[in-house]
Protein backbone atom coordinates (compact mmCIF):
# COMPACT_ATOMS: atom_id res chain seq x y z
CA UNK A 1 0.00 0.00 0.00
CA UNK A 2 1.04 3.56 -0.38
CA UNK A 3 2.75 5.24 2.53
CA UNK A 4 1.48 9.13 3.03
CA UNK A 5 4.99 10.32 4.31
CA UNK A 6 3.43 14.16 4.21
CA UNK A 7 0.64 13.21 6.45
CA UNK A 8 1.41 14.66 9.92
CA UNK A 9 -2.29 14.87 11.09
CA UNK A 10 -5.29 12.54 11.19
CA UNK A 11 -8.73 12.67 12.55
CA UNK A 12 -10.90 10.00 12.13
CA UNK A 13 -14.64 9.81 13.40
CA UNK A 14 -17.12 7.40 14.50
CA UNK A 15 -14.89 4.55 13.07
CA UNK A 16 -16.02 1.47 13.15
CA UNK A 17 -13.04 -0.70 12.51
CA UNK A 18 -10.07 -0.80 14.49
CA UNK A 19 -8.44 -2.57 11.78
CA UNK A 20 -8.82 -0.01 9.46
CA UNK A 21 -7.84 2.80 11.68
CA UNK A 22 -4.58 0.82 12.13
CA UNK A 23 -4.38 0.71 8.57
CA UNK A 24 -4.10 4.66 8.11
CA UNK A 25 -1.48 4.22 11.08
CA UNK A 26 0.92 1.93 9.23
CA UNK A 27 0.44 4.38 5.69
CA UNK A 28 1.49 7.75 7.48
CA UNK A 29 4.75 6.91 9.55
CA UNK A 30 5.43 10.82 10.41
CA UNK A 31 2.07 11.16 11.54
CA UNK A 32 1.92 14.18 14.53
CA UNK A 33 -1.78 14.17 15.69
CA UNK A 34 -4.14 11.47 15.76
CA UNK A 35 -7.94 11.79 16.54
CA UNK A 36 -9.98 8.35 16.90
CA UNK A 37 -13.90 8.50 18.26
CA UNK A 38 -14.44 4.52 17.82
CA UNK A 39 -18.22 3.78 17.57
CA UNK A 40 -19.20 0.03 16.96
CA UNK A 41 -15.30 -0.81 16.30
CA UNK A 42 -15.04 -4.37 17.58
CA UNK A 43 -11.53 -5.41 18.31
CA UNK A 44 -11.95 -8.67 17.47
CA UNK A 45 -9.81 -7.99 14.00
CA UNK A 46 -6.59 -7.07 15.18
CA UNK A 47 -5.40 -10.54 16.19
CA UNK A 48 -2.20 -11.03 14.51
CA UNK A 49 -1.64 -6.83 13.43
CA UNK A 50 2.06 -5.74 14.05
CA UNK A 51 3.04 -3.34 16.54
CA UNK A 52 2.69 0.23 14.99
CA UNK A 53 5.80 2.15 15.87
CA UNK A 54 5.15 6.53 15.28
CA UNK A 55 8.14 8.03 16.25
CA UNK A 56 7.02 11.33 15.71
CA UNK A 57 3.41 11.17 17.54
CA UNK A 58 3.43 13.95 19.75
CA UNK A 59 -0.60 14.01 20.92
CA UNK A 60 -3.50 11.27 20.46
CA UNK A 61 -6.96 11.79 21.62
CA UNK A 62 -8.86 8.39 21.88
CA UNK A 63 -12.82 8.08 22.54
CA UNK A 64 -15.45 5.09 22.78
CA UNK A 65 -18.92 5.27 22.08
CA UNK A 66 -20.50 2.30 22.38
CA UNK A 67 -20.07 -0.42 24.91
CA UNK A 68 -18.48 -2.62 22.06
CA UNK A 69 -16.25 -0.65 21.05
CA UNK A 70 -13.09 -1.32 23.66
CA UNK A 71 -9.91 0.81 22.53
CA UNK A 72 -7.36 -1.57 24.34
CA UNK A 73 -6.72 -3.34 22.04
CA UNK A 74 -5.94 -0.58 19.49
CA UNK A 75 -3.48 0.44 22.33
CA UNK A 76 -1.82 -2.71 22.88
CA UNK A 77 -0.51 -2.30 19.04
CA UNK A 78 1.30 1.34 19.89
CA UNK A 79 4.51 2.44 20.46
CA UNK A 80 4.88 6.08 21.10
CA UNK A 81 8.19 7.27 21.88
CA UNK A 82 7.85 11.34 21.40
CA UNK A 83 4.07 11.19 23.12
CA UNK A 84 3.27 14.13 24.82
CA UNK A 85 -0.64 14.73 25.38
CA UNK A 86 -2.38 12.32 25.66
CA UNK A 87 -6.64 12.49 26.26
CA UNK A 88 -8.34 8.65 26.90
CA UNK A 89 -12.30 8.67 27.07
CA UNK A 90 -14.34 5.59 27.30
CA UNK A 91 -17.55 7.54 28.70
CA UNK A 92 -18.28 4.85 31.39
CA UNK A 93 -19.01 2.37 28.65
CA UNK A 94 -16.27 0.10 29.40
CA UNK A 95 -16.67 -2.52 32.13
CA UNK A 96 -13.45 -4.82 32.84
CA UNK A 97 -11.78 -5.38 36.15
CA UNK A 98 -8.24 -5.36 34.63
CA UNK A 99 -7.51 -2.30 32.46
CA UNK A 100 -3.87 -1.51 31.90
CA UNK A 101 -3.85 -0.57 28.46
CA UNK A 102 -2.99 2.98 29.09
CA UNK A 103 -0.33 1.72 31.72
CA UNK A 104 0.78 -0.36 28.96
CA UNK A 105 1.05 1.91 26.62
CA UNK A 106 3.30 4.39 28.83
CA UNK A 107 5.65 1.24 29.73
CA UNK A 108 6.23 0.10 26.36
CA UNK A 109 6.83 3.36 24.85
CA UNK A 110 8.81 5.50 27.48
CA UNK A 111 7.27 8.91 26.26
CA UNK A 112 7.75 12.13 27.86
CA UNK A 113 4.08 12.68 28.97
CA UNK A 114 3.53 16.22 30.19
CA UNK A 115 -0.66 15.88 29.78
CA UNK A 116 -2.31 12.77 30.63
CA UNK A 117 -6.47 13.09 30.67
CA UNK A 118 -8.51 9.65 31.75
CA UNK A 119 -11.89 9.94 31.73
CA UNK A 120 -14.48 7.39 32.41
CA UNK A 121 -11.61 4.83 32.12
CA UNK A 122 -11.68 1.48 33.84
CA UNK A 123 -8.16 1.54 35.37
CA UNK A 124 -7.47 0.84 38.88
CA UNK A 125 -6.23 2.85 41.36
CA UNK A 126 -3.01 0.86 41.44
CA UNK A 127 -2.28 1.10 37.79
CA UNK A 128 -3.29 4.71 37.78
CA UNK A 129 -0.17 5.59 40.62
CA UNK A 130 1.60 3.30 38.69
CA UNK A 131 1.20 5.18 35.72
CA UNK A 132 1.58 8.74 37.22
CA UNK A 133 4.63 7.70 38.78
CA UNK A 134 6.16 7.08 35.21
CA UNK A 135 5.30 9.96 33.71
CA UNK A 136 7.27 12.77 36.27
CA UNK A 137 7.30 15.93 34.06
CA UNK A 138 3.52 15.71 33.95
CA UNK A 139 2.33 19.36 34.05
CA UNK A 140 -1.39 18.57 33.11
CA UNK A 141 -3.48 15.55 34.72
CA UNK A 142 -7.37 15.43 33.82
CA UNK A 143 -9.31 12.48 35.65
CA UNK A 144 -12.89 11.85 35.62
CA UNK A 145 -12.69 10.82 39.46
CA UNK A 146 -9.73 10.22 41.76
CA UNK A 147 -9.48 7.79 45.30
CA UNK A 148 -8.32 10.06 48.12
CA UNK A 149 -5.11 8.03 48.23
CA UNK A 150 -4.52 8.80 45.35
CA UNK A 151 -5.23 12.70 45.41
CA UNK A 152 -2.88 12.43 48.49
CA UNK A 153 -0.39 10.83 46.90
CA UNK A 154 -0.18 13.99 44.38
CA UNK A 155 0.30 16.11 46.95
CA UNK A 156 3.17 18.00 47.61
CA UNK A 157 4.94 17.74 51.23
CA UNK A 158 7.86 18.89 53.09
CA UNK A 159 10.87 17.70 50.67
CA UNK A 160 11.85 13.99 51.90
CA UNK A 161 15.14 14.02 53.78
CA UNK A 162 17.47 10.76 53.73
CA UNK A 163 16.12 9.65 56.48
CA UNK A 164 12.91 10.12 56.08
CA UNK A 165 10.63 7.08 54.66
CA UNK A 166 8.01 9.90 52.83
CA UNK A 167 7.81 8.53 49.37
CA UNK A 168 8.53 11.51 47.24
CA UNK A 169 4.88 12.45 45.26
CA UNK A 170 3.43 11.69 42.18
CA UNK A 171 3.95 14.03 39.05
CA UNK A 172 6.25 16.81 40.63
CA UNK A 173 5.67 19.17 38.22
CA UNK A 174 2.14 18.99 37.54
CA UNK A 175 0.43 22.67 37.60
CA UNK A 176 -3.45 21.82 36.34
CA UNK A 177 -5.68 19.43 38.05
CA UNK A 178 -8.67 18.92 36.66
CA UNK A 179 -11.49 17.07 38.37
CA UNK A 180 -14.32 15.92 35.86
CA UNK A 181 -16.80 14.54 38.30
CA UNK A 182 -18.22 16.07 41.09
CA UNK A 183 -16.24 14.55 44.09
CA UNK A 184 -16.11 15.17 47.89
CA UNK A 185 -13.26 14.99 49.65
CA UNK A 186 -11.49 16.06 53.19
CA UNK A 187 -9.93 19.35 53.27
CA UNK A 188 -7.34 17.87 54.52
CA UNK A 189 -6.48 15.73 51.38
CA UNK A 190 -6.88 18.88 49.44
Amino acid sequence: PATLENLTEVDLRYCSSMHGCLSWLYRAPNLETLKVHFFTAEAQHLTGDRICRLPRLKSMEVAAYSTDSDPGPFLALLDLPALADLYVDMNDLIYAKNWRYVLDLVLRSRSPLRSLVLLGTPMTEEDLRQCLSLTPRLAYLGLGSVSEETLKALTLSEVPNEDSLTPAPLCPAIEVFDLAYDNEYPLEAL
